[in-house]
């Protein structure tokens, strides 16, 4: 919670030094604000259409996107509670697990990896903003400097 308010502070002193609102600035706060909701990914339902005889296809809340599945894949290969289930991923964002049984405790377990997967996606994100920023703010600087010694307008 202190590195978002860092954040902020910093999107809003950038602003007080007078650059430029880019589209760097909106992702970033787009990215506080969505840092300070903790969502917490949830199985929501179970997909009557999709499932099979030996599979059950869940749907979740938010809606699973391509990248968390692979990140949820990743990390459930390393579980060993976990990892004898090979889930895939439907275009509509369902999940689909095989076999269809479950111990007690999968869905605690299960949402427990999944936000994992989003948080760690979310923070990678975050991290490539702020050195975004970064690199925007440096640049930002050296344009200001060479105008002022050649006593010249920015364009």
């Amino acid at each position: 919670m202190v590195r978002n308010w860092v954040l902020f502070i910093r999107f809003i002193l950038s602003k007080c030094a007078g650059f430029r609102f880019s589209l760097t600035d909106l992702k970033m706060w787009q990215l506080i604000v969505s840092l300070n909701h903790h969502h917490h990914m949830k199985i929501k339902s179970i997909n009557r259409e999709l499932c099979g005889e030996n599979s059950i296809a869940v749907t979740t809340d938010p809606k699973m996107t391509g990248q968390v599945y692979e990140k949820f894949r990743q990390m459930l290969e390393t579980d060993e509670q976990l990892g004898l289930y090979q889930p895939t991923f439907a275009k509509d964002g369902t999940l689909v697990f095989s076999p269809a049984t479950f111990p007690p405790g999968f869905r605690e377990n299960i949402e427990r990896l999944l936000s994992s997967a989003e948080s760690f996606l979310k923070h990678a994100a975050g991290a490539r903003l702020e050195k975004s920023d970064r690199e925007r703010t440096v640049k930002e600087q050296v344009i200001q400097a060479a105008a002022k010694a050649l006593g010249v307008p920015i364009e």
